[in-house]
């Protein structure tokens, strides 16, 4: 059987902190909330550089530009410049509506007034201008054009499909039933790549997974929200089945946790559950080699990848779970 492509993507974003919910209390926390330093180590981005170059696996990171109107580009130049001097990894364009708020010098005072909009779906022919400027920035941060969109909150349409071909950005991997369904039923798939508009949507992995009292949850391909085995046994039925290829979706953020203290400034400690959750997937994929191959969204092709109209089969995981997560979870904390 031929190995299953699996992409292992971050979104690269600081942190808005409750800021425009709490405009007098918080403000948006830059680059520290990437990097999550705890006595001189990284358990954010450097943790995840570490983990991946240590088996010499790629990562595809969906770095946010939006942010560069609160911080300026150079702020978040810092993250870029760590992801491209550690490998071969992939910088990609992500981008969330919300940050544009702090274009006003006075947010403070006029966000209580604006009825806030964070979502890439709905917004018509408009979306071609917002989109537009997102990559006028990606080229000044990263210095050259994107292959590759990511939105905010995993919202699109067909608009925004629309606004992409025309800026000549081929691929997207916007699409995640877990975290929100599309409006398009063409666009509602759990993994299956969809060409729209000459786009090719290559979603993150969604499954489900049945709840103790009946019925089921949709859920992304996450490290923080799918514990290893579940994720082990996804891969191996994703081989067997000899699926579409598989899209993990993680944040910096998910290897560490905030302490109590500074609310602009707080205190960072690892979250040592998740860490050995994702370096347990890193070794697997590195030693499972003849059969997973992880690539970088970048080597994608428009025609890499066959597409229907339909789906027929997904992953569901094991009946419990949920509750075996939920205890994993809960003693990372300790």
């Amino acid at each position: 059987m031929k190995p299953i492509d699996v992409y292992i993507t971050v979104d690269a974003e600081f942190n808005i902190n409750d800021s425009l919910e709490n405009p007098e209390q918080r403000s948006p926390i830059g680059f520290p909330s990437m990097a999550r330093v705890d006595n001189g180590r990284s358990h954010g981005l450097g943790f995840l550089l570490d983990t991946l170059n240590a088996v010499g696996l790629p990562g595809t990171f969906f770095v946010e530009v939006f942010c560069a109107h609160y911080f300026g580009p150079d702020e978040v130049k810092k993250m870029v410049c760590q992801i491209e001097s550690a490998g071969d990894h992939d910088v990609q364009l992500h981008a969330h509506p919300c940050w544009r708020y702090f274009r006003d010098p006075d947010w403070r005072q006029t966000i209580r007034s604006i009825q806030k909009n964070d979502s890439w779906a709905g917004r018509g022919e408009s979306a071609l201008a917002l989109l537009n400027e997102a990559v006028d920035l990606f080229e000044v941060i990263v210095g050259r054009a994107p292959k590759v969109f990511r939105s905010g909150n995993l919202h699109v349409d067909a608009d925004v499909h629309l606004a992409l071909s025309a800026l000549g950005v081929p691929i997207s991997s916007s699409v995640g039933l877990g975290l929100h369904e599309p409006a398009s039923p063409a666009l509602q798939r759990w993994m299956m790549p969809i060409l729209s508009h000459g786009v090719l949507e290559l979603p993150v992995t969604s499954y489900s997974e049945p709840k103790l009292l009946g019925g089921e949850r949709v859920k992304c391909l996450t490290v923080i929200g799918t514990a290893w085995p579940v994720i082990k046994s996804m891969l191996e039925w994703a081989y067997q089945a000899q699926s579409a290829p598989v899209v993990l979706l993680t944040h910096a953020s998910e290897f560490s946790v905030e302490q109590s203290g500074q609310s602009n400034e707080p205190q960072y400690l690892a979250n040592i559950r998740n860490q050995e959750r994702f370096q347990a997937l890193c070794h697997y994929l590195k030693t499972e080699g003849n059969r997973f191959c992880v690539k970088r969204f970048s080597d994608i092709s428009t025609d890499s990848y066959a597409f229907g109209t339909t789906e027929n089969k997904h992953y569901t995981a094991p009946r419990l779970a949920g509750i075996s997560r939920a205890i994993s979870n809960a003693w990372s904390r300790f």
